[in-house]
């Protein structure tokens, strides 16, 4: 059992659990963590976030998963959420717990906010048969057609001639690229393997139009 102690936030005196408690109550314990400015201001979230959505996290009950620190901010302003709604912020300030700042909405409302406000996620890469490159692998840009290209097919074809005389530093100051770069296109991890003597060429681009094809 532990003495009584005046909660750090709202001053009511309670016994706590453990030695560590501070707050009279869950309550007392969240708006502790936030930093509480003006009415129309943005109340920010001061402890951990999310570090893929940017959203406060905050730890309610032990041994549960956190819970998201605008929807906490909602709940214990309004009382729970309906089934099926999300809490938005009107201000687009993930981190903002002030709940004059935060709305319900479905899920059309939600995607559309994220949509008018420019947060709208890209669309994952394509991959197997629905990247196009795999069905016209022509268009693709490798080896010397590539813009951030900093040598020529025949270049690439020379370093590899050279390569085992010459060092990879003095070989990169040649031809202006580093000696890592050197090295990947001797072990064949750049431009292709050694001995594809057209790494990028219209040979290759066609070889692999007509395998597509196939």
């Amino acid at each position: 059992m532990y003495r009584d102690r005046p909660c750090a936030r709202c001053g009511a005196v309670f016994t706590p659990v453990t030695s560590r408690n501070k707050h009279c109550s869950v309550e007392c314990r969240f708006w502790g963590a936030v930093e509480i400015g003006p009415p129309e201001a943005c109340w920010p979230w001061r402890l951990s976030r999310n570090v893929d959505t940017g959203y406060g996290q905050f730890m309610a009950e032990p041994g549960r998963s956190p819970r998201s620190t605008h929807r906490m901010a909602y709940e214990i302003a309004n009382g729970d959420l309906p089934d099926g709604l999300f809490v938005l912020h009107r201000c687009d300030n993930r981190p903002c717990c002030n709940p004059a700042h935060l709305f319900l909405g479905t899920a059309a409302d939600n995607a559309a906010d994220m949509i008018a406000k420019g947060r709208r996620r890209q669309a994952p890469p394509l991959c197997g048969e629905a990247n196009p490159i795999r069905r016209r692998p022509e268009l693709a840009l490798r080896g010397e057609r590539h813009p951030g290209a900093k040598l020529t097919a025949a270049q690439v074809e020379e370093i590899r001639r050279v390569g085992r005389s010459i060092s990879g530093r003095l070989l990169g100051e040649r031809y202006g690229v580093s000696k890592h770069a050197i090295w990947g296109i001797l072990k064949g991890k750049a431009w292709g393997p050694p001995g594809n003597r057209s790494s990028g060429s219209k040979d290759k681009t066609d070889a692999l139009a007509a395998a597509a094809k196939r």
